[in-house]
């Protein structure tokens, strides 16, 4: 089973018994990991998520097995599935103590084919999973101008319906939000400014999370690759250890984020940057993030 070097050595305990675990279930043809396991960027606030390639003939049970199989892993907390996130196959779950947030995503063996990256595959039948995989190449996810078109007119909508306690600064976070994906001349600034605003508004009843990854993103496009790298460590260590799921919107914005880092720190340095990210405290992140001195 091939490890990589950043692997804490809680995760990887887990991931041993698991592994061997999942191997006594016939109806389990493979196990891979893919996020940060496979772009060897982990810390201690990373999560692990594990691709369970399934016997075409048994899916269907195996399916809606999920928690039972997920409770023999290890100290099972809580469990629960994906929909909320797009992805019905997930079951995202917190093992503990110590707390650890496993993503388990159940995949027929014969629709592993559309992926967004290439797994390390840890065990596997007959090299069946490998085979499966290697069949076509992952399709990375991009926000271009066609991803932010098709969304930006809803955000604008949401925004003008938004009313008291709190809309508007959650107005104000859509609009600093939009700004920091559009990335024109001077969005940027713009995002932070209204960012600043919505801060202002919801501290103390909405955590920061939600903004910092669009402003992260904003930041790689624009020269900022070490402050991108350390707010999205922050985010991630949020997301991790109040046991949030991110939106489909939120994991796009942040992947990019890190396919754009990556090619201009290499996987050590931007490692070590999202780990001084996690180290962050909220009020550390938003001054980085959003431009207030401290």
């Amino acid at each position: 089973m091939k490890l990589p070097s950043t692997l804490p050595v809680g995760h990887r305990a887990f991931l041993e018994a698991a592994v061997q675990t999942l191997k006594r279930d016939g109806r389990i043809v493979g196990v891979a990991a893919g996020g940060s396991f496979a772009t060897d960027t982990m810390d201690e606030h990373s999560d692990l998520d594990l691709i369970l390639a399934i016997d075409p003939k048994h899916t269907l049970e195996v399916m809606q097995e999920r928690p039972m199989i997920a409770g023999r892993l290890g100290a099972l907390l809580a469990a629960f599935t994906g929909e909320h996130v797009g992805e019905p196959r997930l079951l995202i779950c917190l093992y503990g103590p110590p707390l650890l947030h496993v993503d388990l995503k159940f995949v027929d063996l014969n629709e592993l084919a559309p992926r967004i990256e290439s797994p390390v595959v840890l065990w596997e039948r007959n090299a069946e999973m490998s085979f499966a995989l290697a069949q076509t190449a992952p399709t990375p996810l991009s926000v271009d101008d066609d991803w932010i078109e098709d969304r930006f007119w809803v955000w604008m909508a949401e925004l003008r319906s938004m009313r008291a306690p709190h809309g508007i600064g959650q107005g104000l976070g859509y609009l600093a939000f939009a700004l920091a994906l559009r990335n024109a001349p001077g969005d940027l600034e713009q995002a932070q400014a209204h960012a600043r605003l919505a801060w202002s508004e919801l501290r103390g009843e909405r955590h920061s999370e939600w903004l910092v990854p669009a402003i992260a993103f904003a930041f790689a496009r624009n020269g900022r690759s070490e402050d991108a790298s350390r707010l999205i460590g922050y985010s991630d260590a949020v997301w991790a250890s109040e046991g949030f799921a991110a939106r489909p919107s939120d994991t796009k914005v942040r992947d990019q984020t890190l396919n754009l880092s990556h090619g201009v720190l290499g996987a050590q340095r931007m490692a070590e940057l999202m780990a001084e990210g996690a180290a962050l405290n909220e009020d550390q992140a938003v001054a980085l993030a959003f431009g207030i001195e401290r």
